[in-house]
C-alpha cells in the first residue's frame, strides 16, 4: 500500500494524546486490518478515512452515555428485569446491558449473543454463593 498518503499510528497517537495501548485497542476493535491499516516492518500505517473514523470515536468519547434502559420488574416474578442489550462482551459467555445508567454483564448462550444485541430482554438476577449478583438471560 502506499505510506505517501497514509498516516502512522504512532504519530496519530502523539497528536491525540494518547498511549500506544489505547490506540491499538481502538484499532483493533473499530477498524480492519488490510483495508484500514496495515503494517510495514514495525511501523503501522492508517489510511485518512480510518484516522477519521477513530477522530469521531474518540469526540464522542467524552459525551456522558444515557441509559439505554430503565429496567422494569416483570409481572409475577419479582427478580426479573427487563433490559436493553448495548453490546458483546470479550467473554463469549457474556453480553453488556445497561441497568439504571450502569453496565451490567448479562449471561448468555453462545449462540444467541451476536442475534440479540439491541434488542430489549428479560433477564433474571440471583447471587451466587459469595454475594456477587449474577444477570443470566431469561429464554
Amino acid at each position: 500500500m502506499k505510506t505517501e498518503n497514509a498516516i502512522r499510528q504512532s504519530e496519530f497517537a502523539e497528536s491525540h494524546h494518547l498511549t500506544a495501548g489505547a490506540v491499538a485497542a481502538l484499532r483493533n476493535e473499530h477498524l480492519e486490518g488490510g483495508e484500514d491499516f496495515w503494517s510495514e516492518g514495525r511501523a503501522i500505517f492508517w489510511t485518512a478515512e480510518a484516522a477519521a473514523k477513530i477522530e469521531v470515536i474518540i469526540a464522542h468519547a467524552d459525551e456522558p452515555e444515557e441509559p439505554e434502559a430503565i429496567p422494569e420488574k416483570v409481572k409475577d416474578k419479582p427478580d426479573t428485569l427487563q433490559v436493553r442489550i448495548t453490546r458483546r462482551a470479550r467473554n463469549y459467555q457474556f453480553v453488556y446491558a445497561g441497568l439504571d445508567g450502569l453496565r451490567i454483564a448479562v449471561k448468555v448462550p453462545k449462540n444467541m449473543r451476536e442475534s440479540i444485541i439491541g434488542k430489549t430482554v428479560t433477564v433474571a438476577r440471583s447471587k451466587d454463593a459469595q454475594g456477587t449478583v449474577i444477570y443470566t438471560l431469561v429464554p
